[in-house]
């Protein structure tokens, strides 16, 4: 399988650079024709060490022929085009999400993460170097727009919320530019006066709820994917389609009447974000949050979370369990099993599987 992905690149390669196409757009189009095989998954994973190792060479090779000499006046060139870059292109992305509909924090968090020009230009200008085209000057010039494009994007997306929320009043204001009127994902039940909140229906948002269920517990799910909101709403589940760091969406959930706070979402700042608002609507709320980073556990109990989720750990602790149960009776795997496929059978249905 690896032999034959490897040929279809370099054939495609071939018939492009006989069309007098550049041989990455070859490779290009035999990437995207392999990606609706059904062994995608595993070609992926049997070429991603050889990808590693081609992009290096790339990369250090563009390295090797930067050339600062000659640049000149292309210094005053390169800020301006990083202005249009980082400033104007998101502005433009924004307002074009507002216009359509989107909210002012989707169509913002659009903008940041669209902000640096892709990669794909570094191939495109290799091309035109190589064949003269493009001088050296304007060579090291798109690099380094891209290097630094890069760079300052990578600490815009990791502050993306709490810029957002500077501004928050003043970049809702352009939501009446919209033209587009969409659908609410929301699906809305007679919760009890004390519910539960689920922030993100992932694979282990999904174990959450069956337990509540069968605890006969109100719950309601906040999740931002709209496929996943779609399938809750036709299991008449009370959920709602939003981002977990937008003010005005965890008010619709009422937080003073909830009784626990549930996040599976792994991310920090998202948990810092939630776990502080909801204490400040609901100081008596029981907040319990998710990570994988040992420091982040340290810090969220620092910042007042009743309980921090590492699935690793848990993972560990229940099967510990189970196998010292697997010791006085193997019956225990049955019960187990059938558990086990009714849970990812849940998970496919709501399109996680």
């Amino acid at each position: 399988l690896f032999l034959a992905s490897v040929t279809v690149c370099f054939l495609f390669a071939l018939i492009s650079s006989l069309m007098d196409f550049s041989i990455a757009i070859g490779a290009f189009i035999a990437g995207v024709s392999m990606a609706s095989l059904p062994y995608v998954v595993d070609i992926k994973g049997r070429v991603e060490p050889i990808k590693d190792f081609f992009a290096t060479i790339f990369f250090v090779t563009l390295g090797i022929q930067l050339v600062f000499t000659g640049l000149g006046s292309f210094w005053e060139l390169l800020g301006i085009f990083l202005i249009l870059i980082l400033v104007l292109k998101p502005i433009l992305i924004f307002l074009l999400g507002v216009f359509f509909g989107y909210s002012s924090q989707v169509s913002f968090m659009s903008g940041i993460y669209l902000a640096q020009i892709s990669e794909f230009s570094l191939i495109l200008v290799t091309g035109g170097l190589m064949i003269g085209d493009i001088t050296g000057p304007i060579f090291s010039l798109v690099v380094l727009m891209m290097a630094i494009s890069v760079i300052v994007t990578s600490y815009f997306v990791q502050h993306a919320h709490g810029i957002y929320g500077l501004g928050q009043n003043f970049l809702e204001w352009f939501e009446k530019l919209s033209v587009v009127k969409r659908d609410r994902l929301e699906y809305k039940s007679n919760a009890g006066k004390k519910y539960t909140v689920l922030i993100g229906c992932g694979k282990m948002g999904t174990i959450f709820i069956d337990t509540l269920r069968r605890l006969k517990q109100d719950v309601r799910v906040l999740d931002n994917n709209p496929e996943v909101i779609k399938n809750l709403v036709k299991r008449k589940l009370a959920c709602t389609y939003g981002d977990s760091t937008s003010r005005a969406v965890l008010d619709s959930l009422k937080l003073k009447n909830v009784k626990i706070l549930i996040s599976t979402i792994p991310d920090l700042s998202v948990n810092q974000f939630i776990l502080s608002y909801a204490k400040q609507i609901n100081p008596k709320i029981i907040v319990i949050l998710t990570t994988n980073r040992a420091q982040d556990v340290l810090d969220l109990y620092d910042l007042g979370a009743d309980y921090v989720i590492v699935p690793r750990v848990i993972s560990g602790e229940n099967m510990s369990e189970m196998l010292s149960k697997l010791v006085k009776s193997k019956n225990i795997l049955v019960g187990q099993r059938k558990n086990n496929i009714k849970i990812i059978e849940e998970l496919q249905d709501l399109g996680l599987g």
